[in-house]
């Protein structure tokens, strides 16, 4: 008997599903996030800063290692950033380099934009919440 293997993608979850005869297999892959530790909501519960330096953290909440990729972290003003980012195991966050938020960006508080992945490297399971606004508090 030859199994008929029928390939399927389900929009609503970001998931690529593999249907045999016998059931159906979901395939692994990883899903980046920008990250905060911080109970604050919003665009301030991104400004984390350690030594007067902001501190970008990405999570993997996809169930794959996702291989090395570049965080783009933009100052509106003020300039973009890009972090190299590396190879992170499912369920895990790293910290990247930490980077001082250049000076023109405080009218009074600092606006930047977070976008993980940004060139688009990493096959994700949802490549829609790549991207993160945050504040910090002039």
């Amino acid at each position: 008997m030859r199994l008929k293997t029928v390939l399927v993608t389900c929009c609503c979850l970001g998931i690529v599903a593999v249907i045999l005869s016998s059931g159906c297999i979901l395939t692994k892959k990883p899903d980046l996030v920008p990250f905060t530790t911080s109970s604050t909501p919003g665009a301030i519960g991104y400004c984390q800063r350690s030594n007067g330096q902001l501190v970008i953290m990405v999570k993997n909440q996809g169930n794959a290692t996702a291989p090395a990729s570049t965080t783009l972290v933009e100052f509106t003003p003020g300039g973009q950033v890009f972090l190299p980012t590396p190879a992170i195991p499912e369920g895990e966050v790293v910290d990247l380099t930490p980077i001082s938020i250049p000076a023109e960006a405080w009218n009074p508080d600092a606006d930047f934009n977070i976008a993980v992945d940004t060139y688009n490297v990493v096959n994700e399971s949802e490549e829609g919440n790549n991207e993160a606004q945050g504040m910090c508090l002039g």
